[in-house]
């Protein structure tokens, strides 16, 4: 039995992740006094849509991507700014995606503003199956521009709180957010992609600290052309939260994965309804 797996580019530009650390000082006086929220359409249960701005163009769609270390336009936009490119890559479960890259004027969602801001440019239907009828993925090199992001699946509402001003230069970045867990009681880390459902793990990651693992459940599946595992594994836990859904086994080597990452959780797994990365402490808050 072959089943889909509902995740898509998953960690964008494994190459740029580092080690979590801390992203901005409490007190840097640089940041707006406002918290701005946001509306959003929710497709396939977790895939959060904003509007925001490109440069004059208004009214486009905005996939959030908590997962992305950078932010990927589509073409189509970038061919109506008639931006200068350079060829560029990503890598997507150790797979290197060919791409170009472009400084853009202005991008605006709510208060959250970055201008002249190098990004990937790329068609994103051939990134994945599910940024279609969308105009950019936006990744941490945004979202990271406040002192914390806040989703309300229930209000269907994203809050940027303590957005940075548009024009704050040499900031500190988060380019990946991570939480801690346990599986077999071994600690473990995995990233958090909102623009992911379910849990990923990668099967030689996890042998080298790991070892065996008990799994039931235990089906063939794919995601994209990866053939992988879905098992289910009752010893894995996130904080006080025990994964019991379907987790998905990535096999063979993955040079492109850095070791300081475990797996993928997608927050909706933990069945949150409002989740909140505070980017001051590099804390996951979920209810």
């Amino acid at each position: 039995m072959k089943h889909q797996v509902c995740c898509w580019l998953l960690v964008c530009l494994f190459l740029q992740i580092v080690p979590p650390r801390q992203a901005f000082a409490q007190t840097d006086p640089r940041l707006l006094p406002t918290t701005t929220s946001i509306p959003f359409d929710l497709r396939k249960g977790f895939l959060i849509v904003v509007e925001g701005r490109i440069g004059p163009i208004e009214h486009l769609r905005f996939i959030l991507d908590s997962g992305s270390t950078r932010t990927i336009v589509s073409k189509k936009v970038a061919d109506q700014l008639k931006l200068s490119r350079k060829p560029a890559e990503m890598i997507a479960m150790g797979d290197k995606v060919k791409l170009e890259s472009a400084v853009l004027p202005e991008v605006q969602i709510g208060l959250l503003q970055v201008l002249n801001h190098r990004m990937m440019v790329g068609d994103l239907a051939k990134v994945s199956e599910f940024a279609t009828n969308v105009e950019a993925i936006v990744g941490l090199d945004i979202l990271s521009r406040c002192k914390a992001l806040e989703i309300d699946y229930l209000a269907r509402e994203v809050r940027f709180v303590k957005p940075y001003a548009a024009s704050a230069d040499g900031r500190g970045s988060t380019n990946a957010f991570f939480v801690p867990g346990t599986l077999e009681g071994r600690s473990i880390r995995l990233l958090v992609d909102t623009g992911m459902q379910g849990v990923v793990l990668f099967q030689s990651r996890l042998r080298a600290h790991v070892g065996h693992w008990e799994s039931t459940e235990e089906v063939s599946a794919f995601m994209g052309s990866s053939k992988i595992e879905q098992v289910r594994l009752f010893s894995l836990w996130l904080g006080p939260f025990q994964i019991s859904g379907p987790v998905f086994i990535v096999p063979g080597e993955r040079s492109a994965v850095p070791e300081v990452m475990d797996g993928v959780v997608g927050p909706r797994t933990l069945g949150a309804t409002r989740i909140t990365l505070d980017f001051d402490d590099m804390k996951l808050h979920v209810q």
